[in-house]
């Protein structure tokens, strides 16, 4: 992840990812459905959006135009047009930026113990 970058946390929730890339020393910025995440104060910007409409709306009211990392933890597949979506995190990378994005992957051995033993969750951290 680094140090002194510029991040996009799309679909961040309550902010615990953005916390925990705060910490790092990054500047973060959040957008999400969420009326007021519980991690707010750690972001530089929180923009309320509804994702399903893609990433251009909401971005138009980001303090920030250009992004050394944008994260898309787990959100893209419940997009109705994942593809839109990252297309349009182009325009807001920086020259050298990247887009960051992960799957859920239930078939992974444990989290398939977890959730034979009724648990079901997600590392914190992400480094």
């Amino acid at each position: 992840m680094g140090n002194q970058k510029k991040v996009l946390d799309v679909g961040c929730g309550e902010g615990h990812q953005a916390a925990d890339v705060g910490e790092l020393g990054n500047q973060v910025t959040g957008i999400d459905c969420v009326d007021a995440p519980k991690r707010e104060a750690v972001m530089r910007q929180y923009v309320k959006a509804d994702l399903s409409k893609w990433l251009v709306p909401p971005a138009q009211r980001l303090e920030e135009r250009e992004f050394d990392k944008i994260l898309l933890m787990d959100i893209i597949e419940h997009l109705p047009d994942p593809a839109q979506v990252l297309r349009e995190c182009g325009p807001l990378l920086s020259s050298k930026g990247q887009v960051i994005l992960s799957l859920p992957n239930v078939a992974d051995i444990t989290v398939r113990l977890a959730l034979l033993f009724g648990r079901w969750g997600f590392p914190r951290r992400i480094r």
